[in-house]
């Protein structure tokens, strides 16, 4: 069982804001493979997936919503 941590929220709420992990690890001033992981990690503690993920960014799922 994994720990939701507060970097992993930080990291959720820049990606639902900004539409993608690129734009979001610019505004959180971290790689976007950090950000990606940090979504990654809440998404398998929470045991949901919180974004369907596009060529062009990533949209909240009902249970991101």
């Amino acid at each position: 069982m994994l720990l939701v941590s507060l970097r992993h929220l930080h990291a959720f709420n820049a990606v639902a804001a900004t539409g993608g992990i690129r734009r979001s690890s610019e505004t959180l001033y971290r790689a976007s493979s950090a950000v990606a992981r940090s979504v990654g990690a809440l998404e398998a503690s929470l045991g949901v997936q919180l974004f369907e993920r596009k060529g062009r960014g990533m949209l909240l799922t009902a249970a991101g919503e």
